[in-house]
């Protein structure tokens, strides 16, 4: 290094090198991070629980701690599209003391270069071609308008589906629900124990004991949730019965959707609290979650080609400008590859473009021509 005349370096350093914290760590995939604080804007200063939901996820549920300053991170999600999204955060024994924040993405500078104005060449026969397409096309669309019938008023009476708004506290559907029990204030009188609002309503249900002491999903209790969150047998037991507005009886296949979580039991209850009116719960005003929708990777799309191998009726001519389109054409031990498409009812040359690189990074181009006629 002397030699070429690297001088500038402490021995220090290069034997005992220095690890510097890295302002943005690689990423694995999708990434949510965000803070859990109190509902004053402070740090708890205690881990907390935070679960996420994402609906069109391969994996729908994860889990992870929010540290004493209320950040949380989860990694690796895959998702395409908008798909909805719930965070919860549970504080000790209540799942409605704190509130949840999402890092903004950072975005790029977008600088624009203003280009200046080049005059376009066009070939005389490229026009030509043009000229004749657009007269065949609109001989066409003359001769199918003429064969139009004009028929007398008519009238459409339609009714309008009301759309009901999706509450991400249910990430399953009403199919899935054995039965769903509506909670009042006249059942609650006398009652200190969630379950026993099932009494009596649910077909083959006894009574449900729950010692307090137990935290953990049991091989043989029931799968419980509150507002959708899996949580221990110790936390239904802290609800206030009148604070209970609906619950869920799960079936046994609807279980396979919160993945490990809901162990080896058979039936789930998801107890759905009284956090407000829906339209809050569904908009994200609640405290101890939140609900957003966020952008995942984009599907790919595949470009179109007709398929004219099909017999069927063909009614409108074929004047496509872009034919063929692949982007990862791959080659053979020789560097040779074939592929096949339809050209269209436009008769003259067609341009073909190839361009791609080798495994070492050369880069390489080809042009040619093939006449229809």
């Amino acid at each position: 290094m002397m030699t070429q005349g690297w001088r500038r370096f402490d021995w220090k350093n290069v034997v005992k090198p220095q690890k510097k914290d890295l302002a943005y760590s690689p990423e694995n995939g999708l990434v949510i991070a965000g803070k859990a604080l109190r509902p004053n804007g402070k740090a708890t200063e205690k881990v907390m629980n935070v679960t996420l939901f994402v609906k069109k996820a391969k994996n729908p549920m994860m889990m992870a701690l929010a540290d004493e300053s209320g950040k949380f991170r989860f990694e690796g999600m895959d998702f395409t599209d908008t798909s909805e999204v719930v965070i919860q955060a549970v504080r000790g024994k209540s799942i409605h003391s704190a509130t949840i924040s999402l890092d903004t993405w950072t975005k790029p500078q977008i600088k624009i270069i203003q280009v200046p104005f080049n005059p376009i060449e066009i070939n005389e026969a490229d026009y030509q071609d043009f000229r004749r397409m657009s007269q065949e096309m609109y001989a066409f669309e003359k001769e199918l308008r003429f064969q139009n019938q004009l028929l007398n008023q008519v009238n459409v009476k339609a009714k309008k589906n009301e759309v009901q708004p999706t509450d991400p506290r249910r990430i399953y559907g009403k199919e899935n629900v054995r039965i769903s029990v509506k909670v009042t204030n006249e059942m609650c009188n006398g009652i200190t124990n969630p379950f026993d609002l099932l009494l009596g309503r649910v077909p083959g249900l006894g009574q449900i004991y729950v010692s307090a002491g137990d935290n953990s999903q049991s091989r043989k209790g029931p799968f419980c949730l509150i507002d959708g969150v899996p949580v221990g047998f110790s936390y239904i037991l802290s609800l206030n019965v009148r604070d209970i507005q609906e619950i869920d009886v799960l079936q046994d296949a609807t279980l396979g959707i919160y993945g490990l979580s809901a162990g080896f039991s058979s039936v789930g209850y998801n107890f759905i609290t009284r956090t407000g009116p829906s339209e809050d719960a569904t908009q994200g005003k609640d405290y101890g979650r939140i609900f957003q929708k966020l952008l995942g990777y984009a599907s790919p799309k595949a470009f179109y080609h007709p398929k004219y191998d099909i017999l069927q009726a063909i009614t409108r001519p074929d004047y496509r400008s872009t034919l063929y389109w692949n982007p990862s054409i791959k080659t053979d031990i020789n560097g040779k590859a074939s592929v096949s498409f339809w050209a269209s009812d436009n008769k003259g040359s067609i341009n073909i473009n190839l361009q791609g690189n080798t495994a070492k990074g050369t880069l390489g181009l080809g042009t040619c021509k093939v006449e229809v006629k």
